[in-house]
């Protein structure tokens, strides 16, 4: 991404067990539409994961279950969303970045993080959200502390996915519009696993142009 004078910034968070490098390499495909977007990758710390069997690996909070009745770490994802916030604060000044040309993306956990800062900062209105393979998790808290109903979202899953259930993803989406809850949903599908390819990338890039367009 632009690493020299940016006008737009997009926030990514990697899923459960990955490290930035895992997306580092995609990056490209969105900034060679984007070239005035800083695409801004960290990398989870260690934890201990519920999910699986208390072993230590990075995450962004805990994970309990993946159906739509598991006990949710709201604790933990608002902890990052904070930490997400505070990097955002970081680089918007560092470059003279206003909050409505920001992005929070974010892949399977790294996407539920996204939606839930993206609809709740208290730092104002950003520029969109893009979620990719993942669910609104803890939704009750996010319908409760919504502040940006307006907001452009980009929602995307693999309907063959094995790892997060695709009806999680249809389920927070019905969840997010009911009762025109957010207004500027885009949903799309993809024949894959949980990963992204090359039809989606192209989505995506297409979708941050329209987000936070060159000025």
């Amino acid at each position: 991404g632009n690493q020299r004078d940016p006008t737009a910034l997009m926030l990514f968070l990697h899923g459960l067990g990955d490290t930035c490098d895992g997306w580092v390499s995609m990056m490209p495909e969105l900034a060679a539409k984007n070239p005035h977007v800083l695409f801004v990758l960290p990398t989870a710390a260690q934890q201990r994961v519920t999910l699986n069997m208390g072993m230590q690996m990075t995450s962004w909070y805990d994970i309990k279950g993946l159906t739509p009745d598991a006990p949710e770490d709201t604790l933990g994802m608002r902890r990052t969303a904070a930490y997400m916030d505070k990097l955002v604060a970081e680089y918007s000044d560092k470059f003279g970045i206003a909050q409505d040309r920001v992005v929070y993306g974010g892949f399977s956990q790294g996407a539920c993080c996204a939606l839930l800062r993206g609809l709740t900062t208290p730092r104002g209105t950003p520029a969109g959200i893009c979620a990719l393979s993942g669910y609104a998790g803890s939704r009750d808290w996010i319908l409760t502390n919504l502040r940006h109903r307006d907001i452009p979202i980009f929602m995307a899953h693999g309907s063959q996915d094995p790892v997060v259930p695709f009806v999680m993803s249809q389920l927070s989406k019905a969840g997010l519009e009911g009762q025109g809850k957010v207004t500027k949903l885009e949903y799309h599908t993809y024949p894959m696993a949980h990963s992204a390819c090359d039809e989606e990338l192209r989505d995506v890039s297409a979708w941050l142009s329209r987000a936070v367009p060159r000025t």
